[in-house]
C-alpha cells in the first residue's frame, strides 16, 4: 500500500513540474513576442519622423526658391520696360532741326515744327492701358526664423509687384484674414492644417477686369520653426 502511495506522489510531482514548465515557457514566449512588437512600433515611429522631417525641409527649400524666382522675375521685367518710354518723345523732337538747314522760306520752316510737336502727343497717348493687370507679390517675415517662416505671432510684410493699370487690391492671407491695402502688413497667429502652411492670394482689378495670383503653402507659421 505504501508503494502505491509513493508512486502516486511521484506522478503528482511530475505532473506539477510539467505544468509549471509549460507555464514558464508560455510566459517567456509572450514576453519575447511583446518585445518584438515594441521594437517594430519604435522602428515605424522613427521612419515616420524621418519622413516628416524630410517633408518640412522640402517645404522650406521650395518657399525659398519660389521667393528667389519672384524677385528675379521682378528685376528682369523692370530692366525690359524701363528704356521703352523715352523713344516716342525724343525721336520726333530732333526732326525739325534738320529741315531749317535747307534753303526754304522761314514760313515753311515753321510748319514742320508745329506738326512735329503734335506727333509725340499722339504716340504717347496711343498705347493706353489695355488688358487685365498681371498680379504678382512677395513677402518678408519680420523677425522670423527664415524669410518666409517663423513662430507665431509672426509679422509679415507684403509688397505688390503687379503690372498694368490697377484700381484695387484684395489680399487673402490664408488664415481667414484679408486686406485691401496695396502693401499691407499682417500678423499671423495660426494657419489651417497640421503643417501650419499658409496659402496667399492677391487679386488686382483694373478697367478691363480682375486677375488673381495664388501662391500655395507660401508661408510656414509654426512653433516648430524655432531654431530652424
Amino acid at each position: 500500500m505504501m508503494r502505491w502511495k509513493n508512486v502516486l506522489l511521484l506522478v503528482a510531482i511530475f505532473l506539477c513540474g510539467l505544468v509549471a514548465g509549460v507555464g514558464i515557457g508560455n510566459l517567456y514566449g509572450g514576453n519575447a513576442y511583446n518585445a518584438q512588437l515594441e521594437q517594430k512600433v519604435t522602428d515605424l515611429q522613427n521612419r515616420y519622423q524621418n519622413v516628416n522631417d524630410n517633408y518640412m525641409t522640402l517645404v522650406r527649400e521650395y518657399n525659398k526658391l519660389f521667393s528667389l524666382k519672384s524677385s528675379t522675375a521682378d528685376t528682369s521685367t523692370a530692366a525690359v520696360t524701363a528704356p521703352v518710354a523715352p523713344k516716342p518723345t525724343t525721336a520726333p523732337a530732333q526732326a525739325p532741326a534738320a529741315s531749317p538747314t535747307v534753303a526754304k522760306p522761314a514760313s515753311t520752316a515753321i510748319v514742320p515744327a508745329t506738326s512735329a510737336a503734335t506727333k509725340p502727343t499722339v504716340a504717347a497717348t496711343a498705347p493706353a492701358a489695355s488688358g487685365k493687370p498681371k498680379p504678382d507679390f512677395k513677402a518678408e517675415a519680420i523677425g522670423g526664423t527664415g524669410p518666409l517662416e517663423g513662430a507665431p505671432p509672426l509679422l509679415v510684410k507684403f509688397s505688390d509687384l503687379s503690372s498694368g493699370t490697377i484700381t484695387s487690391w484684395k489680399w487673402e492671407f490664408g488664415d481667414g484674414e484679408t486686406s485691401t491695402d496695396k502693401n499691407p502688413e499682417h500678423t499671423y497667429r495660426d494657419c489651417p492644417g497640421d503643417k501650419k502652411l499658409c496659402t496667399v492670394k492677391l487679386t488686382v482689378c483694373g478697367p478691363d477686369g480682375c486677375t488673381t495670383a495664388t501662391k500655395p503653402d507660401y508661408l510656414w507659421v509654426s512653433e516648430s520653426c524655432t531654431g530652424c
